[in-house]
């Protein structure tokens, strides 16, 4: 009989501790020393979540932590904060947290959910899905869009072109290879695909941080430009460096 008992408990500690166990961890890291830090979401296998963020200023504190619980559907994740919901998604090697146009790179991953990219994203390119926190970026009513490797590289040809025909505002910046690229894809009311995108050099103050949200510069000269056109039309609508302080 303490045979049986003792199988009994071994069998349960074992699966509280599966229960316990970690499906998905997602970290961003910035050295910054004044606004950098380290921000973690944690999943458990007991649908339990964890957000924790510590600075690496202690001057803005010591840090915080958000806790609740989280449910999937189909190839979404829901975390649940009280009455407050947030959706995420697998977006590559990161997830991105819909309202908030936020990614964090994933460490770890044993969830059994479809990553929204079918296709790995050319290494210099982000993309951020279009949501409502979006709509200032486009002047009428746009929607989501899936998207493709060729608009990747139909976007490369064209930067290249543009930044060859403004070579008199690119002294630094010679190819579309010398910048990270952030993008939001949309089908606007004709049902035509089209694009903003920005350009971040990879010479500027991003590098750890280009993939995680859009970057807000106003200044910055060449460091920086901007990209808005129709993909299936082909109609490029601005091209412009940023402008100098």
């Amino acid at each position: 009989m303490k045979y049986y008992i003792l199988l009994l408990v071994t069998f349960i500690s074992t699966f509280s501790c599966t229960q316990e166990k970690e499906c998905l961890i997602a970290q961003n890291v910035s050295l910054d020393n004044f606004f950098g830090g380290k921000e973690t979401l944690t999943l458990k296998n007991d649908s339990s979540f964890s957000f924790t963020s510590v600075p690496n200023n202690k001057s803005f504190g010591k840090g915080s932590i958000i806790s609740g619980k989280y449910k999937l559907f189909n190839d979404t994740i829901y975390l649940k904060i009280k009455k407050l919901s947030t959706k995420i998604i697998l977006a590559g090697d990161q997830i991105e947290l819909l309202p908030l146009n936020t990614k964090i790179k994933i460490l770890k991953n044993n969830l059994s959910i479809k990553n929204s990219y079918q296709f790995k994203i050319p290494k210099d390119f982000t993309v951020f899905t279009y949501t409502e926190s979006l709509k200032n970026y486009f002047d009428y009513p746009v929607k989501a869009t899936k998207i493709s490797l060729h608009d990747f590289e139909k976007l490369e040809s064209i930067i290249q072109k543009q930044i060859s025909l403004n070579i008199t505002k690119f002294r630094k910046h010679k190819s579309q290879s010398d910048y990270f690229k952030q993008c939001i894809f949309i089908i606007n009311a004709n049902n035509e695909k089209e694009v903003w995108l920005q350009g971040i050099s990879k010479k500027s103050s991003f590098k750890e941080s280009w993939k995680n949200h859009i970057i807000d510069v106003n200044d910055g000269g060449e460091y920086y430009f901007i990209l808005q056109m129709n993909l299936t039309t082909g109609k490029i609508y601005y091209f412009s460096p940023h402008g100098l302080a």
